[in-house]
């Protein structure tokens, strides 16, 4: 609700200029607005990607947790924008919009609890330095190289070339060993001594 609300205050902040345009009808004036949301956050993202990559010499067609996190955000403000201008495009306010919201947000909540915790937990979870994309770990009973930390799910590739998309709230519950992080690296060596005897 706090992404939402986060979001109606640019909604209303864009509302108060655009509506000078009178000539424009009301349906083109709500896509307007999402138009130069896009845009504007677009650029945002694109630009705080590039301070990032230049800082950490990151080239760019290479991802890490960091990028992949900005993305995930990127998806959920423009979700929720557009949430709001569907309700825009039928002459909704604000006002009523929230009310209605908060009249259904016990019903919304319960169905949807698994989905919003695993958009949480990815966000969550591509901000922390605890897995990265590239490590070998080991999350529950699956273990391989991470390929992808998205919106909803962690992508994983095991020593079979299996693709295992796990929950991100599973990634974010569960006991995770990361093999590439540990300091020390174990090696066994087997070698057999003839035994003499004397």
């Amino acid at each position: 609700m706090s992404l939402l609300g986060l979001v109606a205050f640019f909604y209303s902040k864009s509302a108060s200029w655009l509506d000078d345009f009178s000539f424009v009808g009301p349906v083109m004036l709500v896509i307007l607005r999402f138009l130069i949301f896009l845009f504007g956050a677009s650029l945002v993202v694109r630009l705080l990607a590039m301070i990032y990559r230049g800082r950490k010499h990151l080239p760019y067609h290479k991802r890490d947790n960091v990028t992949t996190g900005l993305s995930n955000l990127f998806i959920m403000f423009i979700a929720a924008y557009g949430f709001i201008s569907i309700f825009g495009l039928f002459g909704i306010s604000l006002a009523h919009m929230f009310t209605t919201l908060s009249i259904v947000a016990a019903a919304i909540a319960i169905i949807s609890k698994d989905f919003f915790a695993d958009i949480i937990s990815g966000v969550v979870i591509s901000f922390s330095k605890e897995i990265s994309i590239d490590d070998h770990v080991k999350i529950g009973d699956h273990r391989g190289k991470i390929l992808d930390i998205n919106i909803a799910k962690t992508a994983l590739l095991n020593e079979d070339d299996d693709i295992i998309f796990i929950p991100n709230s599973t990634v974010f519950t569960s006991d995770v060993i990361n093999y590439t992080k540990k300091q020390i690296k174990k090696t066994s060596i087997e070698f057999e001594i003839p035994s003499r005897q004397y």
